[in-house]
């Protein structure tokens, strides 16, 4: 349960309303108890007073009327007033947990997540927290109401009956916690089935979805159509297991209301014949006991879901539990002057390879010079910009910028001074505007325009009917490949970072459009330091120098 602990120390900045939401579930209950029990009783007390003629016209009609009234409009209140709340509690408590969750995620990556796939990440990020909502509507809450609710019926029986309290409340307590351990343990397992069946489910759509024109071209697709549906049934296979579970919990709650209520009223019937209650309170004990019984229904269904809500809680927690590999110094103590960059005798591997990604490398490039780097895939020519960018942590040696060891940089400074363009950019299923505003923030409409234009996508954008609103659609869609990349060489120009790196910048263009894409990258790196990383050496202009790699050396 320490994953429970920790979750719940999340909701601390919302417990004010989570208590207002669990006040407000208590007022509906106790309403629904005094709606029922006051119904039985002053149907019955009439009932009794009709049977004396002379007593009947003392009976007053109208305070219990009012009571009954006043009990209705109050639980169409609380109900009303505890969904408002306690859900929007619950949103507040999620969109808190996502933020906590990406805090923990955004020092991790890139070097953490290589391992991982992005439908683990989203899996993570959607239904492990979706699935905690569970912990406070359908566990904590009603268990607290429930406990209560066992409370207020002890002191109210009790006026009644010492005997009537005692037995009612144990068989109370005993259809709180009986059922809700039980099937806690029995949907223990098919809750965490729930989850890597759903995880797996979505695995297996995303990659379909991601790979969709490779499958289609190399005629993969009903293989893959048949893996979502072995997966889909294994995942409704679980759900048919909690659904069991669900019918039986629902009869055994039944099957135990039963019970108590033919306790309560054979105690009840007692107690008349001894003359300690008038017979209306026979009916008023029954019908309280079915109204209390509305607070300790949903607990096993809700225990049931506990074993899910605790796997998601391990999930998250998994993700708490990873040091950062790459950390920043919060402050730097020399400010960047100048731009050289230097390699003095780099290792790097992956894992556990055997021989080094890098190996030995040592490499100096000055401020404002323009390189090529080529050499055969798996050469380390994109290890080596990794390491420079900080998206992998270096191993042995020293890489400097501007005479400064990297890992003294602060992630602004580092960040702020070098302009990655990976070989498949990404763009975010948003507008134009908005993803080139991840460069810079502050830019205005003429700003965004104008490194449109300088990126060659002006008149692409006069076209369009909405502009910098255009829909770039996921993954770029509605984008070419080509207008992918000057996207991002628009985002370039408008972070002006002093190094500009270049990951197969013509890789799948045809010649003509990597010319062009080329004529734009020479323009905008005029000022800057410019690394390239290519295998089309033909397309490159103002290259200065070529740097060769293989097998993870210079040569």
């Amino acid at each position: 349960m320490n994953e429970l602990k920790i979750i719940l120390s999340l909701f601390k900045p919302y417990k004010y309303w989570l208590f207002l939401g669990g006040l407000l579930g208590l007022v509906t209950i106790f309403s629904a108890i005094g709606l029922m029990s006051l119904s039985g009783w002053f149907i019955s007390a009439a009932a009794f007073a009709g049977l004396v003629p002379a007593t009947a016209g003392q009976f007053n009609f109208l305070l219990p009327g009012a009571g009954v009234r006043f009990f209705a409009y109050l639980r169409i209140a609380g109900r009303y007033g505890e969904r408002i709340v306690s859900h929007d509690a619950t949103f507040r408590v999620l969109a808190h947990m996502r933020v906590w969750f990406y805090e923990k995620v955004e020092p991790l990556a890139p070097s953490h997540f290589m391992k991982k796939n992005s439908s683990h990440l989203l899996n993570s990020m959607v239904s492990d927290i979706d699935a905690l909502d569970n912990l406070y509507i359908r566990v904590l809450m009603p268990t607290l109401i429930a406990l209560l609710v066992c409370l207020i019926i002890f002191i109210f029986f009790y006026y009644f009956s010492h005997q009537l309290a005692w037995v009612i409340v144990f068989l109370m307590l005993t259809s709180l916690i009986f059922p809700a351990l039980l099937f806690e343990n029995l949907g223990r397992s098919a809750g965490k089935e729930i989850l890597k069946s759903t995880e797996k489910l979505r695995e297996k759509v995303i990659d379909t979805l991601e790979g969709l024109n490779d499958l289609l071209i190399f005629a993969r697709m009903d293989e893959h159509k048949k893996s979502i549906g072995q997966a889909n049934e294994a995942l409704l296979r679980a759900q048919g297991k909690m659904a069991l579970l669900s019918g039986l919990a629902s009869g055994l709650m039944t099957f135990l209301l039963g019970i108590t209520l033919w306790v309560g009223t054979f105690l009840a019937i007692g107690l008349y014949e001894s003359h300690k209650i008038q017979g209306a309170n026979i009916a008023l004990i029954a019908l309280c006991i079915i109204a209390a019984f509305e607070a300790l229904a949903p607990l096993p269904l809700a225990f049931q879901y506990l074993g899910k809500t605790r796997a998601a809680a391990k999930r998250l927690l998994s993700v708490d539990n990873n040091v950062a590999v790459i950390a920043f110094p919060e402050i730097s103590e020399t400010p960047l002057t100048h731009y050289d960059i230097e390699f003095d005798q780099v290792d790097f591997s992956y894992g556990n390879e055997i021989n080094g990604a890098l190996r030995n490398v040592s490499l100096c490039i000055k401020s404002g010079e323009k390189i090529a780097v080529v050499g055969h895939t798996g050469a380390g020519k994109s290890t080596l910009i990794n390491l420079l960018s900080r998206l992998c942590e270096l191993q042995r040696g020293k890489i400097s910028l501007g005479g400064i060891d990297i890992r003294n940089l602060t992630q602004i400074q580092l960040r702020s001074s070098i302009t990655h363009i990976p070989q498949n950019p990404f763009i975010f299923n948003a507008t134009i505007r908005e993803n080139l505003l991840l460069a810079r923030p502050d830019a205005g409409d003429k700003q965004l325009l104008k490194a449109l234009k300088l990126a060659q996508l002006g008149q692409f954008i006069d076209m369009m009917p909405k502009g910098l609103d255009t829909w770039c659609g996921e993954f770029g869609a509605q984008l070419s490949g080509g207008q992918c990349r000057r996207m991002a060489i628009a985002r370039a120009v408008l972070q002006d970072a002093p190094v500009l790196i270049l990951d197969e910048p013509t890789e799948g263009l045809d010649q003509a459009t990597a010319r062009e894409l080329m004529n734009i990258i020479s323009e905008i790196s005029i000022n800057k330091t410019l690394i390239v990383i290519t295998h089309n050496l033909g397309a490159l202009k103002n290259i200065q120098r070529i740097i060769t790699m293989n097998e993870g050396k210079i040569v």
